[in-house]
């Protein structure tokens, strides 16, 4: 949105490039990259959500982005949600939410299966609103020598669905939204960013690998969404 590139070296107090870095892919126990995209700003508000000190000092720094990342979303769109928060544990607690608590594990599509549960329980109506997301922080040097490894991760840069791209870039960072179904929003005077007609899923089956898609599982997911838009 503002032109600007997010991808840079790793911050050295996150952890050392001179330590773990070999450009040799074959090197054991060394990464052949040193970039990613590292949020280097972020202030944890603790008082904003009544954490006591030492309790904040105990929150992860990816729970702490998914905090900030839900307060805003509520201020986005206009709500007051509570914050009694006396414990300082996930996001239920934090903003006094009554509603199903739970994370969904999916590997990289996580916070796309937690977007898809989402949507069921509203058309289920056992909701009104949902709070869905994903928020991930995973930027140690054991992943990037695990993906560095299998060949994922690309040397120096990031340029996905281009002829040029030579792996992934890893990033941090989280994304919020708040979903409720279009006629209430509309009843309500919200505002709309988009509406999800369609959403599916699918697995490869006995495909080739993490790094080797399997064509058919993608169009599986593609005509399942297409099926219930």
């Amino acid at each position: 949105k503002d032109g600007v590139s997010a991808i840079g070296e790793v911050p050295t107090n996150r952890w050392d490039p001179a330590l773990y870095f070999d450009e040799d892919p074959s090197v054991p126990d060394k990464t052949y990259t040193k970039i990613g995209g590292f949020i280097r700003d972020f202030r944890f508000n603790a008082k904003q959500f009544r954490i006591p000190p030492r309790v904040a000092s105990q929150v992860a720094p990816v729970q702490q982005l998914a905090l900030h990342a839900v307060y805003d979303a509520f201020k986005d769109a206009r709500r007051q949600p509570g914050t009694r928060d006396k414990e300082g544990r996930r996001i239920a607690n934090a903003f006094d939410l009554r509603g199903p608590n739970f994370t969904t594990d999916a590997a990289c599509a996580s916070s796309l299966a937690a977007l898809q549960v989402a949507v069921k329980a509203l058309q289920d109506r056992d909701i009104d609103t949902a709070i869905t997301g994903g928020s991930d922080r995973s930027m140690n040097i054991p992943t990037y020598v695990k993906f560095c490894k299998i060949g994922a991760l690309s040397p120096d840069h990031s340029s996905p669905f281009d002829q040029s791209a030579n792996g992934f870039v890893m990033g941090e960072g989280a994304g919020v939204l708040i979903l409720r179904r279009l006629e209430d929003a509309i009843a309500d005077g919200d505002t709309i960013y988009a509406v999800i007609r369609g959403i599916g899923a699918s697995s490869d089956g006995k495909g080739k690998g993490i790094t080797a898609p399997n064509p058919i599982g993608q169009r599986l997911a593609l005509e399942r969404a297409y099926h219930e838009a």
